[in-house]
C-alpha cells in the first residue's frame, strides 16, 4: 500500500481549469473540479500511461532492502519510514529557552560584488568560504568579531553557484554556470 494516507484528501477539491497541466486530467471539457482522491488517481493513471509501471518502486520479496534476519525488522523499518518522530532521543533543544546572539557578517572583511551563492564552514578549523556570481571564492578565518579574509581566488570563466569543502577540508569543490568545475587544493594553493 501507499507509504502515507491522508484522510483529508477526500475533503479537498482540485480546480482542473486553473492550469494547463491540470486541464489534461479532465475527462470531459465541462468538468471543472474533482476531489483529492480522484485527482490522485488521475495523476497515477497519467503517470502509468506515460512511463509504464514503476517496477523500480516495488519491494521484491519479504526481506527486500533488509539484512534478511526477520520480518519484525522489516515491519519496524517500514513503520519508522512512515513516521515523523525523532530518530535521536534526548538530543533535542531545550524546551525552556533558546539564546540567540547577533554575530558580525562572515564576509565583513570583503563583501561579494554579487549575490553570495555558497557558504560553507571547514569541518575541523575556524575557516569558512563564501562564493558567488562575481566569480570569486573568498576564504575567511572565523573569529566571531572581524572574520579576516585569508585568501580570494578569481575564476575568470566560472560564475560560481556552489562551493564546498571536500572530505577532510583540504580541497574545495567549485561549480557554476559552466560545463566544468574546479577543485582548489588549499595546501598547495593551486586550482
Amino acid at each position: 500500500g501507499p507509504a502515507w494516507v491522508d484522510s483529508d484528501d477526500e475533503n479537498v477539491t482540485v480546480d482542473l481549469t486553473a492550469r494547463a497541466r491540470t486541464k489534461k486530467l479532465r475527462r470531459d471539457a465541462r468538468e471543472t473540479a474533482v476531489t483529492g482522491g480522484s485527482y490522485e488517481k488521475r495523476l497515477r493513471d497519467q503517470f502509468r500511461a506515460i512511463h509504464g509501471k514503476a517496477s523500480w518502486a516495488r519491494i521484491r520479496g519479504p526481506h527486500a532492502g533488509g539484512d534478511g534476519d526477520d520480518d519484525e525488522d522489516d515491519a519496524g523499518t517500514a513503520e519508522l519510514l512512515r513516521s515523523t518522530r525523532s530518530l535521536v532521543h534526548g538530543a533535542g533543544l531545550s524546551s525552556a529557552e533558546i539564546r540567540v546572539s547577533r554575530a558580525p557578517d562572515l564576509n565583513l572583511a570583503e563583501r561579494s560584488q554579487a549575490v553570495v551563492q555558497a557558504v560553507d564552514f571547514h569541518p575541523t578549523t575556524s575557516l569558512a568560504l563564501t562564493a558567488g556570481l562575481d566569480r570569486k571564492l573568498r576564504l575567511f578565518r572565523v573569529d566571531g568579531q572581524e572574520n579576516p579574509r585569508i585568501q580570494g581566488v578569481y575564476f575568470k570563466d566560472l560564475p560560481i553557484t556552489a562551493a564546498a569543502f571536500m572530505q577532510d577540508g583540504s580541497e574545495v569543490l567549485v561549480c557554476g554556470k559552466a560545463k566544468h568545475s574546479y577543485i582548489l587544493d588549499l595546501g598547495a594553493g593551486a586550482v
